[in-house]
Protein backbone atom coordinates (compact mmCIF):
# COMPACT_ATOMS: atom_id res chain seq x y z
CA UNK A 1 0.00 0.00 0.00
CA UNK A 2 3.02 2.37 0.67
CA UNK A 3 3.87 2.52 -3.25
CA UNK A 4 -0.03 3.14 -3.80
CA UNK A 5 0.29 6.45 -2.06
CA UNK A 6 3.57 7.32 -3.82
CA UNK A 7 1.53 6.67 -6.99
CA UNK A 8 -1.63 8.88 -5.78
CA UNK A 9 0.95 11.88 -4.48
CA UNK A 10 1.56 12.85 -8.03
CA UNK A 11 -1.70 15.12 -9.14
CA UNK A 12 -1.37 13.12 -13.37
CA UNK A 13 -1.38 9.76 -11.69
CA UNK A 14 -4.98 10.97 -10.10
CA UNK A 15 -6.19 12.06 -13.36
CA UNK A 16 -5.14 9.56 -15.06
CA UNK A 17 -7.03 7.21 -12.71
CA UNK A 18 -9.99 9.46 -12.84
CA UNK A 19 -10.16 9.34 -16.75
CA UNK A 20 -9.97 5.40 -17.04
CA UNK A 21 -12.73 4.89 -14.67
CA UNK A 22 -15.17 7.04 -16.52
CA UNK A 23 -13.82 5.28 -19.88
CA UNK A 24 -13.34 1.63 -18.74
CA UNK A 25 -14.68 1.36 -15.25
CA UNK A 26 -18.09 1.45 -15.21
CA UNK A 27 -18.34 -1.30 -18.25
CA UNK A 28 -19.05 -4.86 -17.28
CA UNK A 29 -18.93 -6.76 -20.46
CA UNK A 30 -15.13 -7.93 -20.84
CA UNK A 31 -14.51 -5.92 -24.16
CA UNK A 32 -15.79 -2.79 -23.53
CA UNK A 33 -13.79 -2.98 -20.33
CA UNK A 34 -10.65 -3.77 -22.11
CA UNK A 35 -8.06 -0.96 -22.20
CA UNK A 36 -5.77 -0.56 -25.38
CA UNK A 37 -1.99 -1.12 -24.87
CA UNK A 38 -1.00 2.56 -26.31
CA UNK A 39 -4.39 4.60 -23.57
CA UNK A 40 -2.08 4.41 -20.78
CA UNK A 41 1.49 6.10 -20.75
CA UNK A 42 4.29 3.19 -20.69
CA UNK A 43 6.08 5.20 -17.59
CA UNK A 44 2.45 4.42 -15.54
CA UNK A 45 1.82 0.75 -16.61
CA UNK A 46 4.66 -0.62 -14.14
CA UNK A 47 3.79 1.64 -11.65
CA UNK A 48 0.17 0.81 -11.85
CA UNK A 49 0.59 -2.80 -11.98
CA UNK A 50 2.88 -2.90 -9.00
CA UNK A 51 -0.30 -1.29 -6.97
CA UNK A 52 -2.48 -3.63 -8.45
CA UNK A 53 -4.10 -0.96 -10.17
CA UNK A 54 -4.41 -2.93 -13.51
CA UNK A 55 -4.31 -6.16 -14.56
CA UNK A 56 -3.70 -8.11 -17.94
CA UNK A 57 -6.62 -8.89 -19.99
CA UNK A 58 -7.73 -9.69 -23.87
CA UNK A 59 -4.17 -8.16 -25.20
CA UNK A 60 -4.38 -4.67 -23.21
CA UNK A 61 -5.20 -3.99 -19.60
CA UNK A 62 -8.41 -3.63 -17.51
CA UNK A 63 -8.81 -1.97 -14.10
CA UNK A 64 -8.59 -4.25 -10.92
CA UNK A 65 -11.07 -3.60 -8.25
CA UNK A 66 -8.36 -1.62 -6.54
CA UNK A 67 -8.00 0.44 -9.64
CA UNK A 68 -11.62 1.13 -9.72
CA UNK A 69 -11.89 2.17 -6.37
CA UNK A 70 -9.28 4.44 -6.75
CA UNK A 71 -10.61 5.76 -10.19
CA UNK A 72 -13.93 6.40 -8.09
CA UNK A 73 -12.13 8.04 -5.27
CA UNK A 74 -10.53 10.69 -7.48
CA UNK A 75 -13.77 11.14 -9.35
CA UNK A 76 -15.72 11.78 -6.44
CA UNK A 77 -12.78 14.57 -5.04
CA UNK A 78 -12.62 16.27 -8.33
CA UNK A 79 -16.50 16.58 -8.36
CA UNK A 80 -16.13 18.11 -4.66
CA UNK A 81 -13.70 20.14 -5.39
CA UNK A 82 -15.49 21.52 -8.99
CA UNK A 83 -18.67 22.28 -6.89
CA UNK A 84 -16.24 24.31 -3.93
CA UNK A 85 -18.14 21.71 -1.90
CA UNK A 86 -21.73 23.15 -2.64
CA UNK A 87 -24.45 20.63 -2.60
CA UNK A 88 -24.82 18.54 -6.05
CA UNK A 89 -27.05 19.93 -8.61
CA UNK A 90 -30.63 17.62 -9.41
CA UNK A 91 -31.05 16.91 -5.91
CA UNK A 92 -30.64 18.15 -2.23
CA UNK A 93 -27.31 16.89 -0.65
CA UNK A 94 -24.43 17.99 2.47
CA UNK A 95 -22.40 20.91 1.91
CA UNK A 96 -18.90 21.05 2.54
CA UNK A 97 -18.56 21.33 6.00
CA UNK A 98 -17.69 24.75 7.62
CA UNK A 99 -15.68 26.18 10.74
CA UNK A 100 -19.12 27.10 12.23
CA UNK A 101 -20.00 23.84 12.36
CA UNK A 102 -17.06 21.54 12.89
CA UNK A 103 -14.00 24.10 14.35
CA UNK A 104 -12.98 22.19 17.89
CA UNK A 105 -15.32 19.41 17.22
CA UNK A 106 -14.87 15.66 16.09
CA UNK A 107 -16.23 15.19 12.65
CA UNK A 108 -17.23 11.46 11.47
CA UNK A 109 -18.04 10.68 8.06
CA UNK A 110 -19.24 7.07 7.12
CA UNK A 111 -18.60 5.79 3.80
CA UNK A 112 -16.10 8.57 3.66
CA UNK A 113 -15.35 7.00 0.09
CA UNK A 114 -12.09 8.94 -1.13
CA UNK A 115 -12.30 11.34 2.29
CA UNK A 116 -13.33 14.62 0.40
CA UNK A 117 -15.48 15.92 3.20
CA UNK A 118 -12.71 14.68 5.65
CA UNK A 119 -10.43 16.78 4.07
CA UNK A 120 -12.81 19.88 3.75
CA UNK A 121 -13.97 19.34 7.73
CA UNK A 122 -9.91 19.30 8.62
CA UNK A 123 -9.04 22.12 6.84
CA UNK A 124 -12.26 24.21 8.85
CA UNK A 125 -10.15 23.68 12.36
CA UNK A 126 -12.09 20.07 13.13
CA UNK A 127 -10.54 19.10 16.31
CA UNK A 128 -10.33 15.44 14.50
CA UNK A 129 -11.78 14.15 11.08
CA UNK A 130 -12.17 11.06 11.43
CA UNK A 131 -13.51 8.65 7.54
CA UNK A 132 -14.95 5.55 7.89
CA UNK A 133 -15.17 3.25 4.90
CA UNK A 134 -14.70 -0.41 3.68
CA UNK A 135 -12.79 0.17 0.29
CA UNK A 136 -9.10 -0.07 1.70
CA UNK A 137 -8.35 2.08 -1.99
CA UNK A 138 -10.25 4.87 -1.26
CA UNK A 139 -9.06 5.42 2.63
CA UNK A 140 -5.41 5.10 1.13
CA UNK A 141 -6.31 8.37 -1.27
CA UNK A 142 -7.68 9.62 2.10
CA UNK A 143 -4.93 9.88 3.82
CA UNK A 144 -2.39 10.86 1.12
CA UNK A 145 -4.68 14.21 0.39
CA UNK A 146 -4.74 14.65 3.96
CA UNK A 147 -1.45 13.77 5.28
CA UNK A 148 0.02 15.71 8.01
CA UNK A 149 -3.53 17.00 9.15
CA UNK A 150 -5.30 16.04 11.75
CA UNK A 151 -7.27 13.32 10.14
CA UNK A 152 -7.89 9.52 10.91
CA UNK A 153 -9.25 6.87 8.34
CA UNK A 154 -10.36 3.65 9.30
CA UNK A 155 -11.82 0.59 7.63
CA UNK A 156 -14.41 -1.22 9.17
CA UNK A 157 -18.14 -1.44 9.03
CA UNK A 158 -20.83 0.91 9.50
CA UNK A 159 -22.74 -1.33 11.73
CA UNK A 160 -19.57 -1.34 13.90
CA UNK A 161 -17.73 1.62 14.44
CA UNK A 162 -14.68 1.05 16.48
CA UNK A 163 -15.50 4.22 18.12
CA UNK A 164 -15.72 5.02 21.74
CA UNK A 165 -19.60 6.09 22.81
CA UNK A 166 -21.04 9.82 22.57
CA UNK A 167 -17.74 11.03 20.86
CA UNK A 168 -18.40 12.35 17.62
CA UNK A 169 -20.27 15.97 17.40
CA UNK A 170 -21.05 16.18 13.52
CA UNK A 171 -21.41 12.59 12.05
CA UNK A 172 -22.25 12.47 8.03
CA UNK A 173 -23.95 9.59 6.33
CA UNK A 174 -24.04 10.01 2.91
CA UNK A 175 -25.38 7.50 0.53
CA UNK A 176 -24.78 4.43 2.58
CA UNK A 177 -28.08 3.52 3.28
CA UNK A 178 -29.15 2.19 0.81
CA UNK A 179 -26.58 -0.42 0.86
CA UNK A 180 -26.20 -1.47 4.38
CA UNK A 181 -28.70 -2.74 7.27
CA UNK A 182 -30.71 0.70 8.50
CA UNK A 183 -31.50 -0.09 12.00
CA UNK A 184 -27.91 -1.52 12.92
CA UNK A 185 -26.59 1.36 11.13
CA UNK A 186 -28.38 4.43 12.90
CA UNK A 187 -28.53 2.40 16.27
CA UNK A 188 -24.19 2.67 15.64
CA UNK A 189 -24.58 6.06 15.01
CA UNK A 190 -26.82 6.88 17.81
CA UNK A 191 -24.15 5.46 20.41
CA UNK A 192 -21.19 7.38 18.77
CA UNK A 193 -23.00 10.62 18.57
CA UNK A 194 -22.43 13.04 21.56
CA UNK A 195 -25.74 14.48 23.17
CA UNK A 196 -26.88 17.17 20.69
CA UNK A 197 -24.61 15.92 18.24
CA UNK A 198 -25.64 16.65 14.82
CA UNK A 199 -26.17 14.09 11.97
CA UNK A 200 -26.46 14.85 8.16
CA UNK A 201 -27.82 12.12 5.79
CA UNK A 202 -28.44 11.44 2.61
CA UNK A 203 -29.99 8.05 0.91
CA UNK A 204 -32.26 7.35 -2.63
CA UNK A 205 -36.07 7.25 -2.72
CA UNK A 206 -37.93 4.69 -4.59
CA UNK A 207 -38.14 7.05 -7.37
CA UNK A 208 -34.10 6.78 -8.12
CA UNK A 209 -34.89 3.10 -9.18
CA UNK A 210 -38.09 3.21 -10.91
CA UNK A 211 -36.50 5.55 -13.33
CA UNK A 212 -33.63 3.35 -13.44
CA UNK A 213 -36.21 0.38 -14.39
CA UNK A 214 -37.85 3.20 -17.16
CA UNK A 215 -34.46 3.45 -18.79
CA UNK A 216 -33.20 -0.20 -18.84
CA UNK A 217 -36.83 -1.04 -20.55
CA UNK A 218 -36.20 1.76 -22.76
CA UNK A 219 -32.52 0.23 -24.14
CA UNK A 220 -34.37 -3.05 -23.63
CA UNK A 221 -31.41 -3.91 -21.01
CA UNK A 222 -33.82 -6.63 -19.61
CA UNK A 223 -30.58 -7.56 -16.77
CA UNK A 224 -30.36 -4.39 -15.55
CA UNK A 225 -34.27 -4.28 -15.56
CA UNK A 226 -34.73 -7.12 -14.02
CA UNK A 227 -31.99 -5.84 -10.67
CA UNK A 228 -34.20 -2.59 -10.59
CA UNK A 229 -37.23 -4.71 -10.40
CA UNK A 230 -35.98 -6.56 -7.32
CA UNK A 231 -33.94 -4.06 -5.57
CA UNK A 232 -37.10 -2.19 -5.38
CA UNK A 233 -38.81 -5.03 -4.02
CA UNK A 234 -36.55 -5.16 -1.43
CA UNK A 235 -36.67 -1.18 -0.49
CA UNK A 236 -40.92 -1.83 0.02
CA UNK A 237 -39.30 -4.88 2.31
CA UNK A 238 -37.34 -3.16 4.08
CA UNK A 239 -40.07 0.11 4.31
CA UNK A 240 -42.92 -1.96 5.17
CA UNK A 241 -41.17 -4.95 7.53
CA UNK A 242 -37.95 -3.52 8.43
CA UNK A 243 -35.98 -6.41 6.87
CA UNK A 244 -34.26 -6.51 3.45
CA UNK A 245 -32.92 -9.37 1.61
CA UNK A 246 -29.51 -10.52 2.86
CA UNK A 247 -27.77 -10.69 -0.74
CA UNK A 248 -24.12 -9.29 -0.71
CA UNK A 249 -22.55 -8.20 -3.97
CA UNK A 250 -19.06 -7.67 -4.84
CA UNK A 251 -18.08 -3.72 -5.11
CA UNK A 252 -14.28 -2.41 -6.21
CA UNK A 253 -12.82 -4.05 -3.52
CA UNK A 254 -15.56 -4.99 -0.83
CA UNK A 255 -19.29 -6.34 -0.91
CA UNK A 256 -22.31 -4.47 -0.07
CA UNK A 257 -25.99 -5.82 0.83
CA UNK A 258 -28.48 -5.71 -2.25
CA UNK A 259 -29.70 -2.06 -2.52
CA UNK A 260 -33.02 -0.92 -0.75
CA UNK A 261 -34.59 2.26 -1.62
CA UNK A 262 -35.55 4.78 1.35
CA UNK A 263 -39.18 6.79 2.23
CA UNK A 264 -39.02 9.88 4.01
CA UNK A 265 -41.58 8.68 6.43
CA UNK A 266 -40.21 5.12 7.48
CA UNK A 267 -36.78 6.79 7.60
CA UNK A 268 -38.17 9.63 10.09
CA UNK A 269 -39.57 6.29 12.03
CA UNK A 270 -36.41 4.93 12.31
CA UNK A 271 -33.99 7.63 13.38
CA UNK A 272 -36.54 8.03 16.19
CA UNK A 273 -36.69 4.88 17.27
CA UNK A 274 -33.02 5.35 17.81
CA UNK A 275 -32.76 8.35 19.41
CA UNK A 276 -31.92 10.92 16.76
CA UNK A 277 -35.10 14.25 16.31
CA UNK A 278 -35.17 15.32 12.93
CA UNK A 279 -34.90 18.41 12.46
CA UNK A 280 -35.05 18.82 8.58
CA UNK A 281 -36.04 16.63 5.79
CA UNK A 282 -35.98 18.01 2.10
CA UNK A 283 -36.72 15.55 -1.44
CA UNK A 284 -36.38 15.72 -4.75
CA UNK A 285 -38.32 16.22 -6.52
CA UNK A 286 -40.21 18.03 -4.28
CA UNK A 287 -43.87 16.56 -5.37
CA UNK A 288 -44.33 13.08 -6.76
CA UNK A 289 -41.84 9.87 -5.52
CA UNK A 290 -38.63 11.68 -4.50
CA UNK A 291 -35.02 10.01 -5.83
CA UNK A 292 -33.23 12.08 -3.63
CA UNK A 293 -34.02 12.50 0.05
CA UNK A 294 -31.63 14.73 2.90
CA UNK A 295 -31.70 14.84 6.19
CA UNK A 296 -30.67 16.88 9.19
CA UNK A 297 -31.20 15.67 12.75
CA UNK A 298 -30.06 15.88 16.36
CA UNK A 299 -28.79 13.51 18.75
CA UNK A 300 -31.69 13.57 21.61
Amino acid sequence: MERLSAFLTDPANRTLMMELFLEYGRAYRSRSACIPPDRIPERAVSEMRSCSLVEKHAGGLRLTGTGKAVGYGVLELHEFRQRKGNPRHGGPDVPAPDAGLVKDKVFLDVGCGGGSYVDAAADSGALMAIGVDLQLPLLRLGRTLCNGREALFIQAKCESLPLESLSAHVVLLRGVLPYVENGRTLKELARVSARGGRLFLTTLGPGYFLRAARDALQRKHWPQLAYAALVSLNGLLQTFTGYRLPYYLKKFSASELLSAFNTPKSLCRTLKRNGFTVTQIRRSPARGIPRNIYVEAVRA
